[in-house]
């Protein structure tokens, strides 16, 4: 256990700049803002008046609370992506870079306990760096709104809380993979993992037409497991009636769907390939 904290709190203290990437960004925003709004009233213009909404519905006020809610989470959690993309070749490859990999790797500590120690702390990082900082935003954020144009504080909370889960399991399945890749690849890991699924579509591609084969786009289906989307297909009278209530719905049946329960899946298999490939590559 004093291990396993210990490994953890080192690999905290060496990654936490890229970990904690959405904060930085955020708050730069923020700092904007503010000094938009200083700007503002120094020049003596009446910031209730700017931001006065006027009439507006109370459906459209709620699906404006949901939507803008759905779509800050999925900003944020796009960089929180990149950040742990970046962390994927940092933990597995940094000691390899810094040629000491042999040295960490002899010490008393089974490659299994580091290894998962590893992926732990670059999915669990990534994921509860991004929820708070999507917490405090959304509180923040709901409240202005809430305060200003009287929209829903609720269904905006349940826009963050939906957000947050749609790119949490994008991130899991998108880092594993990547992850993966970076057992594999001990340098541009991202680069040559792209690059090793470009060509596998390439092939099936050529295979289709010269054969005549119906072989799914392998980078098609990647890029649906890599996004955060609701399909509103089957629910555009709801989207043009502004029923916020079902669209919800809607998106708690895209959240429990096989889509998500697939991207577990495929995590766990990139995780335990990863393993058995990191296990038997050679330790310089």
């Amino acid at each position: 256990m004093n291990q396993t904290k210990a490994l953890i709190i080192k690999e905290w203290h060496t990654h936490k700049r890229t970990l904690i990437t959405p904060l930085f960004a955020v708050a730069g925003f923020y700092a904007v803002v503010l000094l938009g709004l200083l700007i503002n009233l120094i020049k003596g213009h009446d910031l209730m008046a700017t931001m006065n909404v006027g009439s507006v519905e109370p459906s459209t006020l709620s699906m404006i609370a949901w939507v803008s809610n759905l779509s800050v989470v999925a900003l944020i959690g796009l960089i929180s992506i990149i950040s742990a993309l970046s962390l994927s070749d940092n933990i597995i490859n940094g000691d390899h870079k810094k040629h000491c990999e042999i040295l960490h790797l002899s010490q008393p500590l089974s490659i299994l306990k580091l290894f998962t120690v590893k992926y732990m702390v670059m999915i669990l990082g990534s994921l509860i760096v991004l929820f708070a900082v999507a917490l405090v935003n959304a509180l923040i954020m709901n409240s202005v709104m809430n305060y200003v144009a009287g929209t829903s504080f609720v269904i905006g909370m349940t826009g963050m809380i939906q957000g947050y889960l749609d790119v949490a399991f994008a991130l899991l399945f998108v880092s594993s993979l990547y992850w993966m890749f970076a057992t594999i690849f001990k340098s541009k890991p991202f680069f040559k993992g792209t690059l090793a699924i470009f060509s596998i579509e390439v092939t099936i591609r050529i295979l289709n037409y010269l054969v005549g084969w119906q072989i799914p786009s392998i980078a098609t289906y990647l890029i649906r497991l890599s996004s955060v989307t609701i399909s509103f297909n089957d629910s555009m009278p709801h989207v043009q009636n502004l029923d916020v209530p079902y669209l919800i719905s809607m998106k708690w049946s895209s959240i429990a769907g096989i889509d998500n329960l697939m991207k577990v899946v495929y995590s766990a298999i990139c995780f335990v390939a990863g393993y058995f490939i990191f296990k038997k590559r050679e330790v310089l």
